[in-house]
């Protein structure tokens, strides 16, 4: 029954707390986004773009260039596939955009997205991207990446993508 009571006394400590520091644990309850904020609704607008952009890009290699990728992303990007760093700047962005769509056939992100989520400046996507590399292999990459923004454009990337179809 003290058991029962605690669980009882504890629940109400938490709802009570909602949203609010208690001084001597130091639990803060998260604040859930609405998703609906004009930033949310900016970076929102700016990943469906960039998705846009990408897919045109693989048909016409000619529109990957400095000015275009920085169009979308801070300077000092960091952009992570599976743990490992490709690009620390838009530089080296521009350049692992172009390779990869050197060693394509043809590639196309599926729109729109399985999944976006928004909580002010973070932003999760999920979405499919079906490739036909230069060896007529196709597959179907499944990504999850954990996007940040900075003044409206993209300054964190990291994504984790696994190969769920290949043919």
């Amino acid at each position: 029954m003290r058991f029962i009571l605690f669980i009882l006394s504890l629940s109400i400590s938490v709802i009570s707390l909602a949203g609010t520091e208690h001084a001597n644990n130091n639990i803060q309850i998260a604040n859930i986004s609405d998703q609906n904020s004009p930033t949310e609704m900016q970076n929102k607008t700016n990943i469906i773009k960039l998705m846009q952009w990408m897919n045109a890009a693989m048909t016409d290699p000619t529109l990957i260039n400095q000015t275009a990728i920085e169009h979308f992303f801070q300077p000092n990007i960091q952009y992570r596939v599976n743990g490992k760093i490709y690009a620390e700047d838009t530089k080296m962005l521009t350049q692992r955009f172009k390779t990869l769509v050197k060693l394509q056939q043809s590639g196309k992100i599926a729109l729109p997205m399985s999944h976006i989520a928004l909580a002010g400046n973070n932003v999760a996507i999920n979405y499919q991207f079906v490739v036909k590399n230069n060896h007529n292999i196709s597959r179907t990459d499944d990504i999850t990446a954990l996007i940040q923004f900075k003044n409206g454009k993209i300054s964190s990337w990291q994504s984790v993508a696994a190969s769920v179809n290949i043919k």
